[in-house]
């Protein structure tokens, strides 16, 4: 049963939907979080809006600039993917496309996980938004409304990262079971 289920190429696609549908989370927790942070460090502290996509506040929220490109490049491979499904899932070499493509997209999930934690390897607090017990407050809420966007999104790059994981696997066992038909 496992076996007729990893080899069926609607496999990878349930996979494509579940990546897109993540992606679709992702981009509305990332638009929260770019609201939240106008609204409170545009609006009180007289910010930059572009600075939100800035190095300079890696230390606090990660690199948006890079994860934006990350979510951006994944949901326009994978809309592409599920559009042209019907066209790659009679193709012979459509398992060495899946592999290659899943182990690029594992590679750059992985990374951007790790660097939505960055912040976390350098506060005292732990896993926790930094300043959020002062913030949190009535008057500062846009900022808990931020910060919890911001792990909302960090969970879901892991969901990814784990998505595109098990992916990658299915992938390499279909390619393996059709090389190994294919030499008997």
């Amino acid at each position: 049963m496992l076996k007729k289920l990893v080899l069926s190429p609607k496999c990878n696609f349930v996979f494509r939907v579940l990546q897109i549908a993540v992606i679709g989370v992702i981009m509305i927790l990332e638009i929260v979080q770019f609201i939240y942070y106008n609204a409170f460090f545009v609006n009180r502290l007289r910010w930059s809006s572009s600075h939100y996509f800035s190095t300079e506040l890696k230390d606090v929220y990660g690199l948006k600039s890079y994860y934006t490109f990350v979510i951006l490049f994944t949901w326009i491979d994978t809309a592409l993917y599920i559009g042209l499904f019907h066209k790659f899932r009679a193709k012979s070499d459509s398992n060495i496309l899946n592999i290659i493509s899943d182990i690029f997209f594992t590679a750059m999930w992985l990374s951007v996980g790790l660097t939505n934690i960055i912040p976390y390897y350098k506060s005292t607090d732990g896993l926790s938004c930094p300043n959020y017990k002062f913030y949190s407050t009535e008057g500062y809420s846009e900022f808990g409304s931020l910060c919890q966007a911001y792990f909302g999104s960090m969970i879901s790059s892991w969901i990814m990262f784990f998505l595109f994981s098990i992916s990658t696997l299915f992938s390499c066992r279909a390619y393996y079971v059709t090389s190994k038909e294919l030499d008997v």
